[in-house]
């Protein structure tokens, strides 16, 4: 697993999406839910980050991490 740093004004348009999707809830820039991952994924967009030029595309099921005390 790799985590991903994203500026704040970047992560606070990501925040603004999740914070819309039933069961989640965002605090001191980290996002959960009480859910499953599984139940995110189909109200998740991809996202796409630039490093360097080059563009690199994180569907759903990359942008969570399923477990307890994460």
């Amino acid at each position: 697993t790799s985590l991903l740093y994203l500026p704040y004004s970047e992560f606070s348009q990501l925040e603004q999406q999740w914070k819309s999707i039933s069961n989640v809830s965002c605090f001191s820039n980290i996002c959960w839910s009480t859910g499953s991952c599984q139940d995110l994924w189909s109200q998740l967009s991809d996202l796409t980050v630039v490093i360097d030029g080059t563009s690199y595309t994180i569907p759903p099921n990359g942008q969570t991490i399923e477990g307890s005390g994460v």
